[in-house]
């Protein structure tokens, strides 16, 4: 995918991250995610759209909040 948008000259508006990162941390996997997400056509309005719970992105209980990112701020030292 990240190479069709290259090829074609658009840059990724958006990413549902969902509550994936509480796994990705979990699992020491965060690092190579961040390093393939790094590799995408990025701007300034590339955004993270991020489902955390009681306003932490690892805990447990009820209540989801969506949470916006800037992915080529928050991915920049990711994949070097």
């Amino acid at each position: 995918m990240g190479q069709y948008l290259k090829e074609n000259g658009t840059p990724v508006a958006a990413f549902y991250l969902s509550n994936v990162e509480q796994y990705l941390g979990r699992d020491n996997r965060w690092e190579p995610f961040c390093a393939n997400a790094a590799a995408l056509p990025l701007d300034g309005s590339s955004t993270f759209i991020r489902s955390i719970r009681d306003g932490n992105y690892y805990a447990n209980g009820t209540g989801l909040t969506s949470v916006l990112g800037n992915m080529a701020a928050e991915t920049k030292a990711c994949g070097k």
